[in-house]
């Protein structure tokens, strides 16, 4: 008989964060109605440098939502991010509210190394661009 294998799925491929975070998180206890199902990933960085380190760490197929402070009452949905796939480095300045991701085009994926889960890139010559990205007013 032989032995399933699981098969790998988004949550083996997030990176470890020094701040706080849990899978299948419950919304509704930070919201003013208590209302809201749950985050699949909820994660509270412990700085601005372990929120790039995460993002930049993170498979380019996943979809980032964006959760603000909504006075003390709870969060607010402020933006589902979506940037270049290769958009992986960031910056961010807190002063301004403003994150800079460096991207560029993809010409082609490798396969990934023994034990990682996804290739390295390679790009298009010429056609690396900053993505900037502002917190709008709400």
């Amino acid at each position: 008989m032989m032995a399933a294998t699981r098969r790998a799925d988004w949550r083996d491929t997030l990176p470890v964060p020094r701040g706080r975070a849990a899978f299948d998180a419950p919304l509704g206890a930070a919201t003013w109605f208590r209302v809201g199902g749950a985050a699949d990933y909820l994660l509270r960085p412990r700085d601005t440098e372990d929120l790039a380190q995460f993002l930049a760490a993170l498979s380019p197929e996943l979809p980032v939502t964006i959760i603000g402070a909504a006075g003390r009452h709870g969060y607010k949905i402020v933006q589902t991010l979506k940037t270049a796939p290769s958009a992986r480095t960031m910056a961010f300045d807190q002063a301004t509210q403003t994150a800079y991701l460096s991207a560029a085009t993809i010409v082609k994926i490798l396969p990934p190394a023994p034990g990682k889960s996804h290739g390295k890139m390679e790009f298009a010559p010429g056609s690396f661009h900053i993505l900037v990205v502002k917190a709008g007013k709400s």
